[in-house]
């Protein structure tokens, strides 16, 4: 029951960022676009595959809330405080350019 009503706050929540969301610099094609590069790098940088890294999933959550903090960040599912450590600074600085 629990789970049941976090997911659908999450839900909630979701939309509600979406539908709050205002278009930044880049175009969601850029922006994915610029991510899977940072992610391939990453990867390569790391030894590691690029899913590894963060999914695509997680990837479409980070193109649609486009967070600016770290703390937003980790509002995006699949990503923990020890990616966010790791990979959070690269990954603000090409959404916030």
């Amino acid at each position: 029951m629990l789970a049941t009503i976090k997911k659908v706050i999450w839900k909630m929540f979701f939309v509600f960022e979406l539908w709050n969301n205002i278009p930044d610099d880049y175009s969601e094609k850029e922006l994915k676009k610029l991510l899977k590069i940072l992610r391939l790098d990453l990867a390569k940088e790391n030894d590691m595959k690029a899913f590894m890294i963060f999914s695509n999933k997680s990837l479409r959550g980070i193109i649609k809330i486009r967070p600016k903090t770290k703390l937003e960040l980790l509002r995006v599912r699949w990503f923990s405080q020890k990616k966010v450590d790791k990979y959070g600074n690269r990954i603000l600085t090409i959404i916030n350019k």
